[in-house]
């Protein structure tokens, strides 16, 4: 299939091409503000926005939030989820620091070991609602996990950019399990905060 005038302008600033999936939701859709106001996978908005250049903190702001929406799938006992999003929201706002940021990541990353492993011991059962929930919970610590390594970013922008896409991709792995009213919500935190695609400026209508 050749790609589409809007597919092309889309890898063209992003650097990057967008998934099949991306692309064949984008069909004939003829400019970016319409496909920002249409589309329903925050994880998709984050991409091109990550990858589009956009402010590294207001990234954090936002992956973080997504990370929020699904903190209830969380382990109710473990703290190292939510302080992960803390620590990244602490940094976005600039009154925390990267140094601990990545210690709440790394503490995170720790507990999603523990709830992938959960996750893995029930995959081949017969019991979809706990094969569902385990996967839901481990997505959910990861998304957490992926928000305040963006922050961390030690690699550095390129780091970072990476560190969002995989935190929005989590988040929207866990809302796969709640229902597509849950996927809504979260392109709508996402469109709070750039209510335009801040990948770019100004759009314009693409000929077909």
């Amino acid at each position: 299939m050749t790609d589409t005038p809007l597919v092309l302008e889309i890898t063209a600033f992003c650097g990057h091409r967008p998934c099949d999936s991306a692309v064949a939701w984008l069909g004939r859709r003829r400019s970016l503000a319409r496909a920002w106001a249409d589309c329903s996978r925050a994880d998709w908005l984050v991409w091109v926005a990550a990858y589009g250049g956009a402010d590294r903190r207001d990234l954090v702001a936002v992956v973080s939030d997504l990370a929020e929406s699904v903190i209830h799938l969380a382990p109710a006992d473990d703290p190292r989820p939510a302080a992960a999003i803390a620590a990244a929201r602490a940094w976005a706002r600039g009154t925390g620091t990267a140094v601990d940021a990545a210690a709440a990541a790394d503490a995170a990353d720790a507990a999603y070991v523990v709830a992938f492993a959960a996750a893995a011991a029930v995959v081949d059962s017969d019991d979809g609602t706990a094969c569902a929930a385990t996967r839901a919970t481990a997505c959910a610590v990861a998304a957490a996990a992926d928000a305040a390594a963006c922050a961390a970013a030690a690699g550095g922008a390129v780091a970072a950019t990476r560190d969002a896409d995989l935190a929005a991709h989590a988040a929207a792995e866990a809302t796969a399990w709640c229902g597509d009213t849950a996927r809504q919500d979260q392109a709508a935190i996402v469109r709070r905060r750039w209510p335009v695609c801040p990948a770019q400026s100004e759009t314009k209508e693409l000929t077909p």
